[in-house]
């Protein structure tokens, strides 16, 4: 086994750890146990390569397992979880952490808590953990204000089909607090160049809404705003419903799949233009970044963006070997930093199953599509779409009981026109920003595409067997993809296979 194989094996199998770790309990003995098997047979047959392949393997897995036992002993032994459910109010002074979110009836605040106290405890510093304020509308309280508040905290509630307490672990929120008397300490204070860098993205983002406001009205207005500054709470629950069933909901979340399909519909339009492919590779790059920090660079952005780009690098290299084994590290690293993912956030498994779906499938149906014509990148749209939604099928049908039958359609439709939209409407947004009347006069395009897309929406969703329920799906529906992932994979080392996939 070479180092390069070593080291994927070893990604592989800290994810295997953790992922065994979510499915089932493992104490600390049995870590231990894996743990000293690994150290072993590193010890005794380090000469043999394949003896010390297998031993650091085995090893990463005992490292994957305390990672996620580590994670999870912070649910239950964090410094806030004393203060949970008391029968008196607390006092809790802290920073607003994150742009605080619009919901239907309620503002949501994630606080930094500085100290808290109550009747029953004296006032002591907290170090760690997060808390999920509700408050009502009319609050205008923004990232970096300094609150002091006086109310219940609570532990996140349970639910027979989705346990919420860990859902907001995985973000290090481990109390909720609501409609607390809240009192504003100091506004907008910003410590740390992160924070201050955070505070400016956020005032810039605020001024395009503005700009988009004044523009457009809804529910074109709401649609590019989800397009473009990950706005989902614009989004009416009508229209997430119309985009779920026809297909299309993955335009306006921030994903891995997303990403992964921008890619090459950017990539085709560059081209198109007359770029080179090197000049293209380099912008669409550009773009991917822009992209991220136009939507506030959300951590679910960020590795949304991480792993599209591991397509778009083996693309480059025109390598399908390197997007994957790019991928694994990538998940990796983000599992590494927060091993709750895995099992607790959909939009991960949604993004890296996406691109997973895309990088071994993708090359069969460039086959299968010869006939389909390249134009506008067609052919890699249809295929880089049915890829990613034979991938995901299993967690989207679990997660929401419904799958999308006229997802092909829709998609190719749809995706050839987003290079242009989302071109067009960062530059509207840019320019509304500069002149007024410019804004205006490129607001006029942007608004004809954001109706076509919303025709096309509204169309098909009308039809009564635009998506099919699917009640009681169970994930384990993945063990029926082990002979497809088998064939794909033999698959894989065909030399008629094209050199680049996007």
């Amino acid at each position: 086994m070479s180092p390069s194989q070593i080291f994927f094996g070893a990604c592989l199998s800290f994810l295997g750890g953790i992922a065994l770790s979510s499915l089932v309990e493992i104490n600390q003995i049995l870590m231990l146990v894996v743990l000293i098997l690994g150290i072993f047979l590193v010890s005794m047959f380090w000469r043999y390569k394949r003896a010390l392949g297998i031993g650091i393997c085995i090893m990463a897995a005992s490292l994957g397992m305390g990672r996620y036992l580590e994670a999870t002993h912070l649910l239950f032994g964090n410094e806030l979880g004393v203060y949970n459910d008391l029968k008196e109010k607390v006092a809790l002074v802290g920073r607003v952490a994150e742009e605080p979110q619009r919901k239907t009836d309620r503002i949501q605040l994630v606080i930094t808590p500085f100290a808290v106290s109550s009747e029953k405890f004296d006032t002591v510093s907290i170090s760690q953990g997060k808390v999920l304020v509700h408050t009502e509308l009319a609050s205008l309280y923004q990232y970096g204000d300094i609150l002091r508040m006086n109310g219940y905290l609570k532990d996140p509630d349970v639910f027979d089909d989705f346990d919420y307490r860990m859902f907001l672990a995985k973000e290090g929120i481990y109390s909720v607090m609501h409609n607390p008397e809240i009192e504003l300490v100091e506004r907008g204070r910003h410590d740390t160049i992160k924070e201050k860098f955070y505070g400016m993205l956020l005032e810039g983002k605020q001024k395009l809404r503005e700009v988009l406001s004044r523009h457009l009205s809804p529910p074109q207005s709401a649609l590019l705003a989800a397009l473009l500054l990950g706005d989902q709470d614009r989004l009416s629950d009508d229209l997430k419903e119309k985009l779920n069933r026809t297909g299309v909901r993955h335009i306006t979340a921030i994903s891995g799949q997303h990403v992964a399909l921008l890619i090459p519909i950017v990539m085709s339009f560059l081209i198109w233009i007359g770029l080179w492919r090197q000049q293209a590779f380099y912008l669409t790059l550009c773009f991917i970044v822009t992209f991220i920090v136009l939507v506030g660079a959300q951590p679910s952005a960020v590795r949304a963006g991480i792993m599209g780009t591991m397509l778009l690098v083996g693309e480059h290299m025109g390598r399908i070997n390197v997007s994957f084994r790019a991928l694994v590290f990538a998940a990796a690293l983000m599992l590494w930093l927060n091993p709750l993912l895995l099992k607790y956030d959909a939009g991960f498994q949604l993004s890296f199953l996406a691109v997973l779906g895309i990088i071994l499938f993708l090359p069969l149906f460039q086959i299968w599509f010869r006939k389909i014509p390249e134009t506008w990148g067609i052919r890699d749209i249809l295929g880089m779409t049915v890829a990613a939604q034979i991938m995901t099928f299993p967690v989207l049908v679990s997660s929401f009981g419904y799958v999308s039958v006229v997802f092909i359609i829709t998609n190719l439709l749809i995706l050839p026109i987003m290079a242009i939209l989302l071109i067009l409407g960062f530059l509207f947004l840019l320019a509304g920003l500069l002149w007024q009347f410019l804004g205006a006069i490129l607001s006029i395009p942007v608004f004809l595409l954001l109706t076509y897309t919303l025709w096309i929406v509204e169309l098909f969703a009308k039809l009564p067997f635009a998506s099919l329920r699917v009640e009681n799906a169970h994930i384990a529906w993945f063990l029926l993809y082990i002979p497809l992932f088998l064939f794909c994979w033999k698959f894989r080392k065909r030399k008629d296979l094209p050199s680049s996939y996007l």
